[in-house]
């Protein structure tokens, strides 16, 4: 069994971790059911017992990654939590689960970039769940008088877009700061995450009222 399998999880956690990596490396076309199969230790008609066919895979595991963003960012920040701090500790949560598997940016982006082509249409629902934690918190956070109006969908786009890219460019950023020779173009990614967080709250801060508003 290869070392980045833990041989302790499931069978189809082994699977769908397998995926994720052979999917991100190659694509849908390129990838193999067989080298996923021996890259989570299980033989094809294993495999084929939880996923009838690639495309099942393929979507599955979608909605898996896109599933456990929308627990991610739920977890980390409940309604009582202040707005700021809520979006804060979302952005830090994610962060953390896309270092750790930066290949879940890899695949997801390439679905990303397909259009969501492999989703079924009733599957759009937890495409969607995905951008409520963030708009909720803005939309908290306006209702309060803490945040400027603005559309609480673009927030969770720019922070979607910030991270997602972060990760996938990770190979072009190490590159570039070896042959220019400037580390600050491939930084430690807590410090990217900080970064993200407070330009994000920062922008969203609601203007100061004038001097005559003020009781």
């Amino acid at each position: 069994m290869p070392a980045s399998v833990d041989p302790q999880t499931s069978a189809p956690a082994r699977i769908l971790e397998a995926a994720t990596a052979e999917f991100a490396a190659r694509g849908y076309d390129g990838a193999r059911i067989e080298a996923i199969a021996r890259r989570a230790g299980v033989n094809k008609a294993l495999l084929y017992y939880y996923f009838p066919n690639k495309g099942e895979l393929y979507r599955r595991l979608v909605l898996e990654h896109l599933s456990a963003a929308s627990a991610t960012l739920e977890a980390a920040a409940s309604s009582d939590t202040p707005p700021r701090e809520a979006i804060e500790r979302m952005i830090t949560a994610l962060f953390e689960v896309l270092s750790a598997r930066p290949e879940i940016s890899d695949f997801v982006m390439r679905e990303v970039l397909n259009g969501w082509g492999h989703l079924e249409d009733e599957d759009f629902q937890v495409v969607f769940r995905t951008s409520r934690p963030i708009s909720a918190a803005v939309e908290r956070g306006i209702e309060r008088g803490e945040f400027r109006p603005v559309v609480p969908l673009f927030v969770h786009l720019l922070v979607m877009a910030s991270l997602n890219f972060f990760m996938i460019s990770r190979a072009a950023r190490a590159r570039g700061a070896r042959l220019v020779g400037n580390p600050m173009i491939d930084p430690e990614p807590a410090a990217f995450a900080r970064f993200v967080a407070d330009m994000v709250t920062r922008g969203l801060a609601a203007d100061p009222a004038p001097q005559g508003d003020r009781g």
